[in-house]
């Protein structure tokens, strides 16, 4: 499995880039790493884009240590957009499942299409930013 990290402090924005084949765990070891990372802040919106997995090994019994990761990093994660980017139905199925069970944790789940569903998503819940973020936008 590989990740990249990249936060943008101006933007208040993380986005974790997956690629290969993922499972659960490699998502929650992302998680962590992110939360973790020096750059982080509290309450800053998170795009995980999916696009460029190449297998995703996850079933609906990784979803309650998913969800339960959310609220272990709540006093540290904040509230903020989880935006969820899938290139294909069956991972946007399984990402409108996660934001489901998670949608009474402390961060807002959204399934998204595209990068550009993403974008749209942070415009519209950032009325009134100084900044739009742009989403995937590298170092």
């Amino acid at each position: 499995m590989a990740y990249q990290h990249h936060i943008d402090p101006g933007a208040r924005l993380a986005t974790v880039t997956f690629q290969g084949p993922l499972d659960g765990a490699e998502i929650a070891t992302a998680t962590e790493q992110l939360y973790d990372h020096p750059a982080w802040a509290y309450g800053f919106d998170v795009v995980w884009d999916f696009r460029m997995i190449s297998g995703l090994h996850l079933n609906v019994g990784h979803f309650p240590a998913l969800v339960d990761l959310d609220h272990r990093f709540a006093d540290v994660s904040g509230p903020g957009l989880d935006l969820i980017i899938t290139g294909k139905d069956i991972h946007h199925g399984l990402a409108r499942l996660y934001a489901h069970l998670a949608r009474n944790g402390p961060r807002t789940p959204i399934a998204c299409r595209s990068r550009e569903d993403a974008e749209s998503t942070l415009r519209r819940n950032r009325v009134g930013a100084a900044q739009p973020a742009r989403v995937g936008e590298a170092a």
